[in-house]
């Protein structure tokens, strides 16, 4: 509770969405910029939740590593604002599993798929500020997920996996099945 105050939590909520609330069982929240530097970030971020879910109604976020520019938000200045467009991501699907756990009487996690491609290495040079990203999800969101599954792994993912491997915790390890671009089975 003191880390949601902290870091403004219910601010970060209202600047990437409306209807910040979860009442009798329900997630009310709808995703959506409502200001002008939230509504840049958002060009750039590389996380969603589909619309769809599994067959035992778990939501699926969807994180595209490849496609977001790294190099444009530290150039732009604009590396709190995307820390704060991610977390309110995580709170979002936090609140979505904790909407299903009441509404199925089960705890329901998170699936989490990765899309690697179009990660190179050159990419790689911002590894730090990817790994600071991360570490809110490790840090506050621990248990969120339920399984992560990369796909479309290039083969400069291997050396991106050993880099950022290590922020993860071992339960959080054990979740991770990294399949190439032939990967709707995995799934």
């Amino acid at each position: 509770a003191a880390w949601r105050e902290k870091c403004n939590l219910a601010g970060i909520m209202d600047e990437f969405g409306v209807d910040n609330r979860f009442v009798d069982g329900k997630w009310h929240w709808v995703r959506g910029a409502t200001t002008e530097g939230s509504k840049t970030i958002e060009k750039h971020c590389f996380f969603g939740i589909l619309s769809e879910r599994t067959a035992l109604d778990e939501p699926i976020a969807v994180w595209r590593f490849g496609e977001v520019d790294m190099q444009g938000i530290k150039k732009s200045g604009m590396f709190e604002a995307l820390t704060r467009a991610y977390t309110s991501h995580l709170e979002d699907i936090m609140q979505q599993g904790r909407e299903l756990s009441f509404k199925n009487k089960r705890l329901i996690r998170t699936r989490v798929v990765i899309d690697a491609a179009g990660l190179t290495l050159t990419k790689l040079m911002y590894i730090r500020m990817i790994k600071s990203v991360l570490a809110i999800g490790k840090r506050y969101y621990p248990e969120l997920t339920k399984s992560v599954t990369i796909i479309n792994a290039p083969w400069a993912f291997a050396t991106f996996w050993k880099i950022i491997s290590p922020a993860l915790t071992p339960v959080m390890r054990k979740k991770v099945c990294i399949v190439g671009g032939d990967f709707e089975e995995k799934l």
